[in-house]
């Protein structure tokens, strides 16, 4: 299931580059009511610009990683990860009412690390050789 594996890390990675897009080259709103001065400039740098500059170089690892192992968890890790930032994001109501088409993006990224993570679990377990399990114990079937 090699393939299945290469095809999550891709979703993955256009998941997360969807989310990044939307965050950096969202135009913003021409509102002055919703515009980020001081406070709200602050709050998102530090609790979303910075955590997502520190979390891509962690996903880049990590995929590399999992992309030489085909029995590596790390695609699925990454996706799960990202669906959970991207949903953060999506709670931040000054942004979304700051960047008002970054929810567009925070959806699509969603959907694509959903599908994503579900095409790295089909290929994490598939990957273990018949009558094992993730620990490493036999299985045992009852008839």
């Amino acid at each position: 299931m090699r393939e299945a594996q290469v095809w999550a890390i891709v979703l993955v990675t256009v998941a997360w580059s969807v989310l990044l897009r939307g965050l950096w080259f969202a135009p913003a709103s021409s509102d002055q009511t919703v515009d980020l001065e001081g406070g709200g400039g602050f709050a998102a740098g530090f609790g979303v610009y910075l955590p997502a500059i520190g979390l891509s170089l962690v996903f880049l690892v990590a995929l590399v990683v999992g992309a030489r192992n085909p029995r590596s968890a790390a695609p699925l890790v990454v996706s799960l990860a990202v669906l959970g930032f991207a949903v953060w994001v999506l709670t931040q109501g000054y942004l979304l009412d700051y960047l008002p088409t970054l929810q567009f993006h925070l959806w699509l990224s969603i959907a694509l690390a959903t599908v994503g993570a579900l095409v790295a679990a089909i290929a994490r377990f598939s990957a273990l050789p018949d009558g094992q399990t993730d620990g490493g114990a036999a299985r045992t079937t009852s008839a």
